[in-house]
């Protein structure tokens, strides 16, 4: 999917500066793609309820919406812009700071807690060949 397809749909969009960093904004500005925003909020629950009602589409990872794309209820679509279709989470720590061990051992959990939900969002994928005109339904 490209940015102009989606231009098409009703958009849910969340007012969180923090969801697009520069290259993600830069793209959405330089594709041209006029949106028709059917939803601006800083709530993500209530953005996956005007998108489960099929309402709108919405730009996110898949991270936040596992139980959803397990269960069918929304797909996930890779965006064809490079600088869209990869996102990472990562925990950044100063190098020259010793953690106490409280944070190792939170830093061990959470590194469990991700790597389940690579394997699910993984299989998610292998298993679930999209398309999206499938999305738009």
């Amino acid at each position: 999917m490209t940015l102009t397809d989606c231009a098409a749909y009703p958009v849910c969009m969340l007012s969180d500066p923090w969801i697009l960093n520069a290259t993600a904004e830069a793209e959405f500005t330089h594709s041209g793609a006029q949106f028709k925003s059917v939803l601006l909020t800083n709530s993500l629950p209530m953005t996956k309820e005007v998108m489960l009602a099929g309402l709108g589409i919405g730009f996110f990872t898949p991270t936040g919406f596992v139980d959803e794309l397990k269960s069918g209820e929304l797909v996930h679509i890779p965006m064809a812009e490079p600088d869209l279709s990869a996102s990472e989470i990562g925990l950044l720590i100063h190098r020259d700071r010793q953690s106490s061990p409280a944070v190792r051992a939170l830093g061990t959990r959470l590194i469990e807690e991700f790597v389940a939900l690579e394997r699910d969002l993984g299989a998610l994928t292998a298993t679930r060949p999209i398309s999206f005109t499938s999305a738009a339904r």
